[in-house]
């Protein structure tokens, strides 16, 4: 039976990608609804999408928060957090229903590709798939997707100001299995493009490993608007 997934895209200030993220709905099959949780843009984001048919969250500043200011008013039984710079495939809704068809799976995710061309982003594609079946965590740019039941019971995300995906990843595993679906999903390269490749993948795996070693988050966001 189709299943209908509520689609949460968390917003600040994307007016360059919203308007392809929302517009690829069009051309998707399947059951969504889509939410886009604004944390306070000054660009044209939200101008953009109310020309689509999609409902709009004033959020709490920080991914996490609006997120889960986006959640609430979700009727789906699967909620789906997508980034804003983020292409989900043209199977995405079977894929997702499917998989959410056996009991024990607790969370899914998209294998990761990058809209950048050359090695050093085919790098970063297996790296990724490395770090999924090595550390058995997701990253937002995967398409992140629970059932609503899970994410209640688990209180939603914890709001950190950083790694906000990482520690959802932790807390559904122990509620049962991740699955990564077998499609992709296709995000932008632009954070790599403007920062520098090796600075920023330097920058993140710095990221990763403090936030393993117990680094408080908030300290970590500072280092990260400081260096962004």
């Amino acid at each position: 039976m189709s299943k209908r997934i509520s689609v949460i895209i968390p917003t600040l200030n994307e007016e360059a990608v919203i308007g392809a993220a929302l517009a690829q709905f069009g051309d998707l099959p399947g059951d969504w609804e889509i939410i886009v949780a604004d944390s306070g843009s000054i660009d044209g984001t939200l101008e953009i999408a109310r020309s689509f048919a999609v409902t709009i969250v004033d959020g709490p500043p920080g991914r996490g928060a609006s997120m889960n200011a986006g959640a609430t008013v979700a009727t789906g039984e699967i909620l789906l957090f997508l980034h804003a710079d983020t292409h989900l495939p043209k199977t995405a809704h079977s894929s997702i229903s499917r998989a959410f068809d056996d009991p024990s799976v607790a969370v899914t995710a998209f294998h990761l590709a990058m809209d950048g061309r050359g090695w050093r982003y085919r790098f970063i594609e297996i790296a990724s798939k490395i770090r999924i079946r090595v550390q058995r965590t997701f990253f937002g740019d995967q398409a992140i997707a629970v059932r609503r039941c899970d994410f209640d019971r688990i209180g939603g995300y914890s709001e950190p100001v950083l790694m906000e995906d990482v520690a959802l990843s932790h807390r559904l595993r122990r509620e049962g299995k991740l699955r990564t679906l077998p499609a992709e999903v296709v995000t932008s390269a632009r954070r790599f493009e403007h920062s520098g490749f090796i600075r920023t993948v330097i920058f993140m795996s710095g990221l990763q490993l403090a936030y393993a070693l117990g680094v408080p988050t908030r300290r970590l966001a500072r280092l990260y608007r400081h260096v962004r």
